[in-house]
């Protein structure tokens, strides 16, 4: 018995030094700048689990971790659209604090990673009423400080809380936050930036919405499952930003397990959307996965995958196939996760309206927003939401017979409706196809109408 009060008496006595040296650590990273923190505890990958014995035997054992290069170390915010990047240390007791008055965007994803080695265990989430995760933290959202509770990392970051659950959000924003975690899984995608940050990374994934004779007049409806009748695929996407990048011209992506993609020639190079053969039935099980190279007007260099079947987890590498150097690290997690279990989209889809002339010329083009709901109806969305999750809307026109896209101005927006008009006096008759594109996240989402 005396031998169990004294564990007893160390473990109170290293709980309480413990809990004081976490704030210290966290603190380290704070600001006297008034603003709302996020905070948490890790547990799991070398911290201790949920309940409170773990929590002070932790204590005792966490000091063997500290050095250990396999355990999670820091709060990596990734925010800027994922251009930009703060890290924020996990104190030895799993605490940790993320001061977002530091963050000079609004936007925040926060992942769980070892500073040294770069590893990424998990991003912070909340789960929504849907059973979506709420990924992208927004900090005009926030009235106080967010407590997440306990997040394993060994577990996808879950945590008791939730949306609803958890202080710090600003009541009349509940609802958009539930939204956003519908939207918002391409951000986790973010995390490529960070590993390559000589590459913008993205996944292009490409939609055929049907004819432009059918948007004439009115807008166009949306299928209950878009996955079957309109999408066209998911292909990795690398934007280089310095021209010595290695093996331009020679690139093979290698996926961490075996993976089916589409024939490239075809994936890449042919528009005809309508065969749809191409992007469903053409596929094969070569490894590695070749990457084509072209220049773009502007000098820089895209690199696109063939369109890939499934995105299974773990690291991808971009390798030179001269001398087989990898130039490269890549993680595509969520890459496919466009649609949910039921096949149900998860992205905001655009609805066209073609206003003509008497002549048959273009007027103008109205765009509403539409998202898909976990039962399956589609909602109208507003400008707000979408610029919550998504930025540089890209809305062009190829003429038939030609190969380069010019660009329809935006003349007008409402909170619910865009209108559009061309850059140039064009009839309908002329125009082969328009695209209407953005980004959201780490996806370049591309819809096609031909």
């Amino acid at each position: 018995m005396k031998l169990i009060s004294l564990l007893f008496s160390i473990v109170l006595v290293l709980a309480i030094q413990g809990c004081g040296g976490g704030g210290g650590s966290s603190s380290s990273a704070a600001s006297t700048t008034p603003g709302f923190s996020i905070k948490g505890n890790i547990s799991g990958n070398g911290y201790a689990q949920n309940s409170i014995f773990d929590y002070f035997l932790n204590l005792l054992i966490r000091p063997s971790f500290a050095l250990n290069s396999t355990s999670p170390d820091t709060i990596l915010a990734i925010y800027n659209n994922g251009n930009s990047s703060r890290s924020f240390p996990i104190a030895p007791d799993g605490s940790f604090s993320v001061d977002t008055s530091l963050i000079s965007q609004n936007d925040i994803v926060l992942f769980v990673a070892n500073s040294t080695t770069k590893k990424i265990y998990c991003h912070l989430n909340l789960v929504s009423n849907s059973s979506d995760n709420l990924i992208l933290f927004k900090k005009d959202m926030m009235n106080a400080n967010i407590s997440l509770g306990n997040v394993n990392s060994a577990n996808n970051c879950s945590t008791f809380e939730n949306i609803n659950t958890v202080k710090g959000f600003k009541s009349d924003k509940l609802q958009e936050l539930q939204n956003i975690a519908r939207n918002n899984d391409g951000v986790a995608l973010y995390i490529n930036n960070y590993l390559n940050p000589d590459v913008q990374t993205y996944t292009a994934v490409k939609f055929s919405m049907g004819s432009l004779n059918s948007i004439v007049g009115k807008f166009n409806s949306l299928d209950s499952n878009l996955r079957i009748t309109n999408f066209r695929g998911v292909s990795p996407l690398f934007f280089p930003k310095v021209a010595s990048f290695p093996g331009l011209s020679s690139l093979n992506l290698y996926p961490p397990s075996s993976t089916r993609h589409c024939d490239a020639y075809l994936c890449l190079n042919a528009y005809d959307f309508t065969n749809t053969s191409i992007y469903q039935n053409i596929l094969s099980v070569t490894l590695p996965v070749k990457v084509g190279a072209a220049l773009n007007s502007s000098d820089a260099y895209t690199l696109e995958a063939p369109s890939i079947n499934n995105f299974p987890p773990g690291e991808w590498t971009l390798k030179n196939s001269e001398n087989g150097n990898a130039v490269g690290t890549f993680i595509f997690e969520k890459a496919e996760q466009i649609f949910d279990s039921n096949g149900y989209a998860k992205i905001i889809i655009p609805k066209l309206n073609i206003a003509t002339n008497n002549s048959g010329g273009i007027a103008s083009i109205s765009v509403q927003y539409w998202i898909q709901l976990a039962d399956g109806s589609y909602q109208q969305s507003t400008l707000e939401h979408f610029n919550n999750v998504a930025y540089n809307v890209a809305f062009s026109y190829v003429l038939n017979g030609s190969n380069v896209s010019a660009n329809f101005n935006l003349i007008s927006e409402a909170p619910s409706e865009l209108k559009f008009i061309p850059d140039k006096a064009i009839q309908l008759s002329d125009v082969n196809r328009v695209i209407y594109s953005y980004i959201l996240g780490g996806q370049k989402i591309q819809y096609f109408f031909q």
